[in-house]
Formats: C-alpha cells, sequence, structure tokens
C-alpha cells in the first residue's frame, strides 16, 4: 500500500516534505502553548498600579498586565471603527455569568467613555464656543457704542 500512495515521487522531495510539515506542525504547537501561557499570565498579572481622581468626574486607572497594549490597540481600533473623533461613549452591562466571578457590587450597567488625547467633549466645546460667542458679543458692543459715539459727535 505504501508502494501506491507514493509511486512515482521522489524520495527526496518526500522526505523535505515531511520535515517541512514536521516544522510546520512543532511551529503550531507552539504558537498554541504560547498561547495558552499568555491566558493564564492574564488571569494572574492584572494587577492595579494606581487609581484615583483627575479632575472634574474623572477616574484615572492604571492596570498592568501583559495583555495591556492588546487591550489598548483594541479600544483604539474600536474607536476608530465606530467613527470616534474626539470622543465616544459605549454602554455596557455586567451580569452574572457562568464560570466567571464578579462580586455582585460590581454587576449592573456602566458607561465608558473613550476621548482621543487633546480633544475636547461636546460639554468643552460648547464652554469654549460660549466664552467665544460673549466675546464676541462685547466686541459687538464696543464697535456698536463707538460708532455710536462717532455719529453723535459729527
Amino acid at each position: 500500500m505504501t508502494e501506491q500512495l507514493f509511486a512515482g515521487d521522489d524520495p527526496v522531495s518526500l522526505f523535505v516534505q515531511a520535515v517541512e510539515a514536521r516544522k510546520a506542525a512543532e511551529a503550531r504547537v507552539k504558537e498554541l502553548e504560547e498561547q495558552v501561557e499568555a491566558q493564564e499570565r492574564i488571569s494572574t498579572e492584572l494587577r492595579l498600579v494606581s487609581a484615583g481622581e483627575v479632575g472634574d468626574r474623572m477616574f484615572q486607572l492604571e492596570l498592568a498586565c501583559v495583555v495591556w497594549p492588546l487591550l489598548a490597540r483594541a479600544l483604539a481600533v474600536w474607536f476608530k471603527e465606530n467613527g470616534g473623533k474626539n470622543f465616544i461613549v459605549q454602554d455596557v452591562e455586567f451580569e452574572k455569568t457562568a464560570g466567571i466571578t464578579v462580586d455582585d457590587h460590581l454587576l449592573g450597567r456602566y458607561q465608558i467613555t473613550m476621548q482621543k488625547a487633546g480633544a475636547m467633549t461636546p460639554a468643552q466645546k460648547l464652554t469654549e464656543l460660549q466664552a467665544r460667542v460673549a466675546e464676541l458679543e462685547t466686541e459687538n458692543r464696543e464697535l456698536r457704542d463707538r460708532e455710536l459715539r462717532k455719529r453723535l459727535n459729527d
């Protein structure tokens, strides 16, 4: 039966193919082992580095783990794919799920806001525009008063 399967094939090329197939299989096994190891590290290495209030209703959370760079990239992709220019908001809800332990006080609805560094939220833009409107109104009043005085003096 072996002779029928490989009849006419060059034994050297068959050997080379077998070696390449073995190398590919070993590489895939190594890749899968690294993925399992990374998942195990994720569950054990996630730790809070610091947390605290930064400003008006903002909270900074710094995490250290092997997954953080992946999470940061995924968030940036999510931001762009959902049309984020300066900020984006996503509602999330944490529920009891089989196989995942979550403290009851953490369950419920949350809202995640992601803002591009240096960009303004609508509230910040509105405040800036209101200040600009006030400036222009003052400037307009001064120009009107100056024009009125000029007409009265003429």
